[in-house]
């Protein structure tokens, strides 16, 4: 049977911080959390994303979807994190709020994709960013757009 894994410099939690610093690097983008949010009812929820610039809703979070992994050799496992990344603005139709908001989902990917690497925490061959949803949805009584943006962080673990 195989060792539990050695550490590396690779990790899930690296990755995040990652993007997490990748996305925050971007002008306007609001506030980015570097997990998923959750509150009991919606206004405590929407506060989570009130940007205190723009006193609009403008908020991202960035979570793993699944980890398939395969052995890679037999002293090594190749893992795949499946980051998602979620943004949500409020919608403001007088305002043109949708071409805004492509806009700064178009400046996530482009960060992302500057460095799919995400500073050495993710294999050169990972990637590239993928724009999954973009649409309006209701959370609670305000009406938001809102993208999913995903993201395969490639990793290589040693087995001791």
């Amino acid at each position: 049977s195989r060792a539990a894994p050695r550490g590396t410099a690779r990790s899930l939690a690296l990755q995040r911080a990652a993007l997490k610093t990748r996305i925050e690097a971007g002008p306007d983008v609001g506030i980015v959390h570097d997990r998923e949010r959750w509150a009991k009812d919606w206004s405590s929820f929407l506060a989570l994303f009130k940007d205190s610039s723009s006193g609009r809703i403008l908020g991202w979070t960035i979570t793993r979807e699944a980890t398939p992994a395969t052995a890679s050799t037999s002293r090594q496992t190749e893992r795949r994190h499946g980051h998602v990344i979620r943004g949500y603005m409020g919608l403001k139709d007088a305002d043109a709020s949708e071409t805004t908001f492509q806009a700064l989902v178009e400046l996530v990917v482009a960060a992302i994709q500057a460095d799919p690497t995400l500073g050495g925490t993710a294999e050169a061959d990972s990637g590239p960013p993928q724009v999954r949803v973009v649409e309006p949805r209701m959370f609670g009584d305000v009406l938001c757009h809102y993208c999913e943006i995903t993201f395969e962080g490639r990793e290589i673990a040693d087995w001791a």
